[in-house]
C-alpha cells in the first residue's frame, strides 16, 4: 500500500508541475473518495489550486470505476464547476461516472487514461470550453448525453474499440466539424448527432451496425449551417443500414449530406430502405459491389443531378428514386432487370440505359457531299447534342470533341480547305477540328480539296475524338471512300490522337 502511495505522489507531482499548479502548494484544496464501493474499486479525486490563484485542476487517481451522479445528486466538487479549468484522469481508472464533469463551463482541457473503458451518462454535459477530446482506443461505450450541449467541441478522436453510442451523446454539439463511426460500432442511439449543425464530414466505417427505427433520427439536422456534409464510406462496409441518414420524411431536419464517396475497392452490397431519403445529395456513383437498393433509399433527394447504377445491382425497391426530379440516372444495364420494381423511379427522371456505350452515340457520320468548289468533296456528320450533354454529366466535366482526318499525304499532299474555302491547319500529319459541339447539329465541313483521279477510289480515315483532362482518345473511327454516300463505322480501339 505504501508503494502505491509513493507512485501516486510521484504521478501527482509530475502532473501538477506539467499543468501549472503552484509547485510550492502540492497539497490539495479538497480530496474526495469517489470509489464505487459496491465493486471493490478504489478511486479518489483531488482539487488543486492553479498558479493564477483563482482556477482549479481536478486530478483523479486509483483503480476501477467511479461513482455515478445525476442532476439531483451532484458530484462533490460540483460547487467548483465554474472554476475548474482542467481535469486529469489517472491510469487505472476504467469508467467515468455519470455527470462527473457536468456543467464545467470553463473546463478547456481533459486528459483521459488508456485504461478507460466507458464514459458515463452526461459525463461532459455542457462543457462549453472543450474544443477537442481524445478518447482512448479502449473505450467501448459512450453513455447517453455524454457530450450533450458541448457547444465548443470542434473535433473528437473516436476509439477504435467503440461498440455503442447511446442516445443524444453528441446532441447539440453545434461546432463539431467531423465525426468517425468506427468499425466495431454495433448500435447508435436516438438523436446521437442531433443538431451538429456545422458537421461537414462523416467517416463511416462500421461493418456490423444494426438498422434503425423511423424515430431514431441519429443525424437529425446535422450540417444545417455548414456547406454540406461529405460522407466517406470505408471499403470494408458491406451495408448502409435502413433509415441511417433519414429524418422521418422531414427534409427540413434531414442531415445535409451533399456528397457520398465509396472508397475504392468497396465491398458494399446493400443500401437499406430509406437510407438517404430527403438528403440534398448532388451526385451518387454506386460501387460495382452493390446488389441491392432498398425502397425509398434515395426518395426525395431533389438535388441529385447524376446517379450511376452499375450492372451488379439486381434488386431495386419501390420508389428507390422517387421524387428525384432533377436526376439523370445512368444504368449500366441495357434495360430494367426483372428484380427492379416497376415503380423504382418517377417519370420525371431521365434514364440512360447502357451508359457505357454512350460515347458511340455522340457522332453519326453521313458520308460525302458534292462541293461548290471544283474537284472537292466534303464529309457530313451529325452531333447528338443530348448524348453529348449526358456524357458530360456522366464525366462530371465539360469535354472537347472533334474530328481527325487522315494524314494529308493520303490526299496526294493537297491541303484540305474548310467550308469557307480556307486552308485547314495540319497537325502531325492530321487535320484536326476541335469543339464541334458549338456547330450546328447537321452540317458539312472539312472540304477536301483537289482530289485527283488517282485518289478517286482511295479510302482514307476520319475519326471522332473526345478530349478529357488532357488525355485525348478516339471516340469512333471510319473507313471512308469518296465514292460512297452511306458510311459504316467501327470504334477505333486503344488509339490516341496526337
Amino acid at each position: 500500500m505504501k508503494k502505491i502511495s509513493i507512485i501516486f505522489m510521484l504521478f501527482a507531482l509530475t502532473a501538477l508541475l506539467a499543468i501549472g499548479v503552484c509547485a510550492e502548494e502540492t497539497v490539495p484544496v479538497k480530496e474526495y473518495d469517489i470509489s464505487n464501493t459496491g465493486s471493490g474499486d478504489n478511486v479518489t479525486a483531488s482539487l488543486y489550486l492553479n498558479e493564477d490563484g483563482t482556477t482549479y485542476t481536478l486530478i483523479m487517481s486509483g483503480t476501477g470505476n467511479m461513482l455515478d451522479w445525476s442532476l439531483d445528486s451532484h458530484a462533490p466538487w460540483w460547487s467548483y464547476r465554474k472554476q475548474i479549468t482542467k481535469a486529469i484522469v489517472g491510469d487505472g481508472i476504467t469508467e467515468l461516472g455519470g455527470y462527473s464533469f457536468s456543467e464545467f463551463h470553463n473546463m478547456s482541457e481533459v486528459k483521459l487514461p488508456e485504461t478507460l473503458r466507458s464514459v458515463g451518462g452526461a459525463c461532459f454535459r455542457e462543457c462549453y470550453a472543450l474544443t477537442h477530446v481524445d478518447l482512448p482506443d479502449a473505450v467501448t461505450t459512450l453513455s447517453s448525453y455524454a457530450f450533450h450541449n458541448c457547444t465548443g467541441l470542434v473535433s473528437i478522436e473516436m476509439p477504435s474499440e467503440l461498440t455503442k453510442v447511446n442516445n443524444y451523446v453528441f446532441n447539440n454539439c453545434t461546432e463539431l466539424r467531423s465525426i468517425t463511426i468506427p468499425e466495431k460500432v454495433t448500435s447508435i442511439g436516438k438523436y446521437a448527432f442531433n443538431s451538429c449543425v456545422e458537421l461537414v464530414e462523416i467517416n463511416f466505417r462500421a461493418t456490423a451496425l444494426n438498422s434503425f427505427d423511423s424515430d431514431d433520427r441519429i443525424f437529425n439536422d446535422a450540417g444545417e449551417e455548414a456547406g454540406g456534409i461529405t460522407l466517406n464510406i470505408s471499403k470494408n462496409v458491406t451495408k448502409i443500414p435502413s433509415l441511417m441518414f433519414d429524418s422521418n420524411d422531414s427534409a427540413s431536419t434531414c442531415p445535409k449530406i451533399t456528397k457520398v464517396v465509396f472508397e475504392e475497392g468497396s465491398a458494399c452490397t446493400t443500401i437499406g430502405t430509406y437510407a438517404f431519403r430527403n438528403n440534398p445529395i448532388e451526385r451518387i456513383e454506386l460501387p460495382s459491389s452493390l446488389t441491392t437498393i432498398g425502397k425509398y433509399a434515395f426518395a426525395k433527394c431533389t438535388s441529385i443531378e447524376v446517379a450511376v447504377i452499375p450492372s451488379s445491382v439486381t434488386t431495386v425497391g419501390l420508389n428507390a428514386f422517387k421524387g428525384c426530379s432533377s436526376a439523370t440516372v445512368f444504368c449500366e444495364t441495357a434495360s430494367r432487370p426483372s428484380g427492379w420494381n416497376e415503380g423504382w423511379q418517377d417519370s420525371t427522371e431521365d434514364i440512360v440505359w447502357n451508359y457505357k456505350n454512350l460515347r458511340s452515340k455522340i457522332f453519326t457520320f453521313k458520308g460525302y457531299s458534292a462541293s461548290k468548289f471544283a474537284d472537292q468533296v466534303a464529309v457530313g456528320y451529325n452531333i447528338n447534342k443530348q448524348a453529348l450533354s449526358q456524357y458530360e454529366m456522366l464525366m462530371d466535366k465539360s469535354v472537347d470533341i472533334g474530328v481527325v482526318f487522315a494524314s494529308h499525304e493520303r490526299l496526294g499532299g493537297k491541303a484540305p480547305l474548310d467550308s469557307k474555302g480556307s486552308p485547314v491547319k495540319l497537325e502531325s500529319g492530321r487535320v484536326v477540328k476541335v469543339s464541334l459541339k458549338e456547330c450546328v447539329t447537321e452540317y458539312f465541313d472539312f472540304i477536301l480539296s483537289n482530289i485527283s483521279d488517282e485518289y478517286k477510289d482511295h479510302r482514307f480515315a476520319v475519326s471522332a475524338y473526345i478530349a478529357n483532362g488532357g488525355e485525348t482518345k478516339f471516340l469512333q473511327g471510319n473507313g471512308l471512300s469518296d465514292t460512297v454516300t452511306g458510311i459504316s463505322y467501327n470504334e477505333a480501339k486503344g488509339s490516341t490522337a496526337a
